[in-house]
């Protein structure tokens, strides 16, 4: 059986982390991302994989080949060399393996991590998916009996399940003259995925789904601390989480982490701690991490670190009484009201032809730009977005070609909704730019 691994996307929505290396290398416990996929097929009789390599992609080879020297003669790799910018598409990576695929496969991406125990002897077309509330960031699809009936884009809100990046494929040569098809038809389509070769499949043939139990999404920045949250415990490593920008309401939960239950070793505060007025910040650390650093003076078990202004009593005071305003004006209350504004108005932006990708979480928004690194002009994006946002009352700022909203936290719903008005404004103002 042949296995498809796509590496050669370059993670964007990892944001930093994955600024120096390829998504599929991020570390999770004691073992990389693609391990846990490799993991999954390695024991298969007779398994080949076929492997996209783009961003940073000869780390990726040079890992793989160091690290399972004997599969490596059961690996093919396939450069692609669009792998970001005009052209470039999750579909136009998958169209470079065709030539290597000429039976039917199970096609997995690099972000999806599951470690159910699967039988992988289908005899039919099967989507993996997993049960989620909401999941208006992801592909998802409606079911009757045994069969999907319907396969949604992002920002569907009736749905059964979420898809989770991996299929099985029997009709594979439906596949791929289904994927050429829809390539050949705009080239420049950035959001062509396997999923609309799926839905255009589904037109002439039937599709079944697994439901996958243990799946984990390390796709966005989100997800991936509740990753390292789950394999932190089998592989006793700490697990440190920043909750500076998130917590206090940002993404709509007092603290993000107990919201996601999780149970981090060390945690670092800052920023809505004082509403900003001062600057604050606080480390929480597990008891067994804190009295590691309690003994005898001669012992020097002491941290042996420390700030000119640490526990400044006008800053300590000011985060009291901040702390107090929260339940006194019933704030975080009040956030997840508001966000759900965000939450559905976020299908608005889907619909603009250079909106790649949309991520939201309470008062928080980014919306992916398509870049083309347009010949019709020599600006940034940011200075692009910033002049055409003045325009409708609203200074932007963008992280390279991502629009950021994030508004203050106490925003009415009037104002909030004029927010996005003029956001949507700025983008197809800015469209006949980058497109």
């Amino acid at each position: 059986m042949k296995i498809l691994i796509t590496t050669s996307g370059i993670g964007s929505r990892l944001g930093n982390i994955t600024q120096y290396i390829n998504k599929s290398l991020v570390k999770i416990g004691d073992k990389l991302a693609i391990d846990y996929i490799i993991d999954n097929y390695k024991h298969l009789p007779n398994v080949e994989f076929v492997i996209t390599l783009g961003y940073k992609g000869d780390f990726v080879k040079q890992y793989l080949t160091l690290a399972y020297p004997k599969l490596i003669n059961e690996i093919q790799f396939v450069d692609v060399n669009l792998y970001q910018g005009p052209g470039s598409s999750l579909g136009y990576s998958l169209l470079q393996t065709r030539t290597f695929i000429n039976e039917p496969f199970i096609f997995h991406c690099c972000d999806a991590i599951f470690i159910d125990k699967i039988n992988f002897n289908f005899n039919k077309n099967t989507l993996f998916v997993f049960k989620k509330d909401y999941a208006a960031q992801y592909s998802t699809v409606n079911v009757v009996d045994d069969y999907i009936t319907q396969i949604n884009e992002k920002g569907a809100n009736i749905f059964d399940f979420m898809y989770v990046g991996v299929s099985y494929i029997k009709d594979y040569e439906l596949f791929w003259n289904c994927l050429e098809k829809i390539y050949m038809q705009d080239k420049y389509f950035h959001q062509l995925s396997d999923i609309h070769v799926y839905m255009e499949m589904l037109k002439t043939i039937k599709f079944k789904f697994k439901i996958l139990n243990k799946y984990f999404d390390i796709g966005n920045q989100n997800d991936y601390a509740i990753v390292l949250e789950h394999f932190k415990k089998k592989y006793n490593v700490l697990f440190v989480l920043d909750e500076i920008a998130t917590g206090f309401g940002r993404l709509g939960s007092m603290i993000e982490y107990k919201k996601q239950n999780c149970h981090p070793d060390i945690v670092s505060f800052g920023k809505m701690l004082t509403g900003g007025y001062l600057t604050f910040a606080a480390t929480l650390t597990t008891k067994k991490i804190s009295n590691s650093f309690l003994g005898k003076f001669y012992e020097s078990k002491h941290l042996f670190h420390g700030h000119t202004y640490t526990g400044n009593p006008i800053a300590a005071s000011l985060a009291l009484e901040n702390l107090k305003l929260y339940d006194k004006m019933e704030l975080i209350q009040k956030i997840q009201k508001t966000s759900k504004i965000f939450e559905n108005r976020a299908s608005e932006f889907y619909e603009l032809d250079v909106v790649a990708d949309v991520r939201h979480k309470g008062m928080l928004m980014g919306i992916e730009l398509i870049n083309n690194n347009s010949i019709k002009t020599r600006k940034s994006i940011n200075k692009i977005v910033f002049e055409e946002g003045k325009k409708h009352d609203i200074f932007f700022r963008t992280l390279g070609n991502v629009v950021m909203l994030v508004p203050p936290l106490a925003i009415s719903t009037t104002e909030i909704n004029l927010l996005i008005d003029g956001t949507v404004k700025t983008i197809n103002g800015v469209s006949k730019l980058l497109k």
